[in-house]
Order: C-alpha cells, then structure tokens, then sequence
C-alpha cells in the first residue's frame, strides 16, 4: 500500500492560488504514458534522462503577466532536479513583483503533480512501480527547491531596514518635472502616487518593473512601481539613492504606444542624469531636494510625511 503524503497547511494554501486557467496534459503525465505503452514485462527503475530547459520568456511589452507566467510553467514542467540551478538562473529578479507569484504558481504544479503520480502508483502492482517512484523523488526534490528560495527571500527581507533618499528630478530648466505632472492628474490618484514613492523610500518597491526591451538601450534601464492606473518612474543612482522623474496615469494598454511615451520620459532624464549623480553628496543639493520633497508631501496631502522621511534619512 502506497503511503499517503500529508501536505502541510501552507502548500494547501499555495494551490488555492492557482489560476483557472491551467493548462492541462502535463508534460511528466505524457512522458509516463509513453513508457507504459512501450514498456515490456520488466521493472523499469530510472527515469528518462534530464534534458536542460532552454526557452525564451516573452518580451514583456508584447504579452502580458499572465503569458509571461505561462511560459515559466510550461518549461517548469519539463524540467528535472538536477537542472533546476538552470531554470532558476532563468527567473525574473527576487524584487520583480512578478517572482514570489511566479514561484507559488510552480509549487501548485509541483504538489498537484505529486498526488497525480501517487494516485497513478496506487493503481500500479509493485513490479511496475519503480518510475513511478523516480517521478515521485523528482517532483519531491523540485518543490522543496522551489519553498527554499521563499524562505531565503523572507529571511533578507526580515534583514532589511531600507530607507532610501529620493532625489526628485528637475527638467533643464530647474523645475521638478512630477511637480506639473501632478497637476495634470485628478486628486482622487494623490493617495496611490503616495503610496507608490514610499514603496520606493522604504524598499518594498510596490509591483516593481524593470524593463528589458531587447535591443533598446534607453529602455533598458526604466524602472517603475506600479498602482491601478498610477506609474512612477525611477532610476537607481546609488545604494539607497533614488532618482524619481516622472509620474502618469497608463491611459494606454498599445505596447507600441507605451513604449513611446516611456522613450520621452527617459530621454528627458537622461538629459540632466549625469549633473544629478554629481550632486548626490552634495549637502546644498540634498538640502534643496529635501523642500523638494516637502512640498511634494505638501501637494499630495501628508504633510506629516516629511517628518517622518527627514528623520528616516541616513544622510542627514
């Protein structure tokens, strides 16, 4: 009699967060029929040789999350333990928003796939269970990987105390860009564009997104976190040093059209990007930007928040 694998509370969880739309006819499923059909009377004790993952994760301005998401999950399911150092060199960045869904998504797989093959064994006799087994170790071995990197991820988080300085950033003539920005966006935004800057002073980086648009240098470097309709533009300079230089509402879903607008937004930063990264150090600068930052608090509605940020500051 096969023994029963109890699941912990917490992979039961993750499987409540699969998405309806999984796909269905699991690559392992396909592989374990094809032996059946071809095996003769003989134990077969090894699974078929590992075959490295190799695959290509869609560009992001041409599909959306869950395409993206897909493909992960498609090439998971082909993948064995001992290439999983391969697959996971092939995963956004632990700060992308996109990874810890990513990662619970490839558990749900792995554990729905476990209870498939020991629902299969149950129905072996014992002379023909011995690839069964080996899918069994593998799959095992693959979602145990998978909690590891969750809870290395959770350990640093745990580690980090960030406050960052934003340096808010001014057009060639000397005005903050997000300051008219702002006046172009309706009130009602003025929480959600809050709530996005202090992600960034604090380090959680709400839905972070770092783009890579192939061969285009500009775009390569844009980052933004992200709300309902909200963006906010931001560049790293240093370590905890922050540039922000443009705030919008996504009134667009044309990826062609997005990727227009951001190449305006970037090309206006890049014009005062090197006399920024000058004056990082700058007490003068880092003063100026400070009533900078108050008056952006002002405008938005928290006032207080500028006590809090000056305080926070590892600068001052």
């Amino acid at each position: 009699m096969i023994q029963k694998i109890t699941f912990t509370e917490d992979l039961e969880n993750i499987l409540k967060k699969m998405e309806s739309n999984c796909y269905d006819g699991m690559t392992l499923r396909k592989q374990i029929r094809e032996l059946q059909e071809e095996q003769t009377p003989q134990v077969v004790t090894q699974a078929p040789a590992p075959t490295k993952p190799h695959f290509e994760i869609p560009k992001a301005e041409e599909v959306g999350e869950d395409d993206e998401l897909n493909a992960y999950i498609e090439e998971y399911r082909k993948t064995s333990f001992e290439d999983m150092n391969t697959f996971i060199e092939l995963l956004p960045d632990s700060d992308d928003h996109q990874y810890e869904r990513i990662i619970l998504r490839l558990q749900a797989e792995s554990i729905r796939e476990i209870k498939e093959i020991i629902e299969m064994m149950e129905k072996e006799d014992k002379t023909s269970r011995g690839i069964f087994e080996e899918f069994l170790k593998n799959e095992q071995k693959k979602l145990a990987k998978l909690k590891k990197l969750l809870q290395e991820e959770e350990k640093k988080e745990e580690k980090q105390t960030n406050h960052n300085t934003i340096i808010l950033v001014p057009n060639k003539s000397g005005k903050i860009r997000i300051f008219d920005e702002i006046e172009d966006i309706p009130s009602d935004f003025y929480e959600e564009i809050y709530e996005l800057i202090v992600s960034i002073i604090n380090g959680k980086f709400k839905r972070r997104k770092r783009f890579n648009i192939g061969s285009n240098a500009a775009l390569g470097s844009v980052s933004e976190v992200r709300g309902n309709k909200v963006r906010v533009l931001y560049q790293r300079l240093a370590q905890d040093v922050y540039a922000i230089y443009s705030v919008f509402l996504k009134k667009t879903s044309n990826a062609r059209g997005y990727r227009s607008l951001l190449l305006n937004r970037v090309g206006d930063y890049k014009e005062v990007e090197e006399s920024i990264k000058k004056n990082i150090e700058n007490g003068e600068f880092l003063e100026a930007n400070d009533q900078y930052v108050e008056e952006l608090w002002n405008k938005l509605g928290y006032s207080e928040a500028a006590k809090i940020y000056r305080k926070g500051r590892k600068d001052v």
